[in-house]
């Protein structure tokens, strides 16, 4: 529960918010393994209202890397990718 995470009922949401908080943050990524998809992938965050050249960029870097670091990752299936502005974030 992001919206309103609590120690008892998402303690695990409750410290990572908090701790994006205290020492901010420049980019948060999503790594999914789904069962529908045979594939390991990013959701990113291009439908935030903060998407822009400045996440783009850290996010293609982060999954270039990984995409080397890792046999299993790879950025031609997954999610479809939200339009800019209209992801949901509840």
């Amino acid at each position: 529960d992001y919206k309103a995470p609590t120690l008892e009922r998402s303690p695990e949401v409750y410290h990572v918010l908090a701790e994006m908080d205290r020492v901010g943050c420049d980019m948060c990524v999503d790594v999914h393994g789904d069962e529908a998809l045979p594939y390991n992938f990013l959701s990113g965050s291009e439908g935030l209202p903060i998407w822009g050249d400045r996440l783009k960029l850290l996010q293609d870097t982060f999954s270039d890397a990984f995409k080397k670091a890792s046999p299993d990752f790879q950025s031609e299936y997954g999610y479809d990718v939200d339009p800019p502005n209209e992801a949901n974030l509840s």
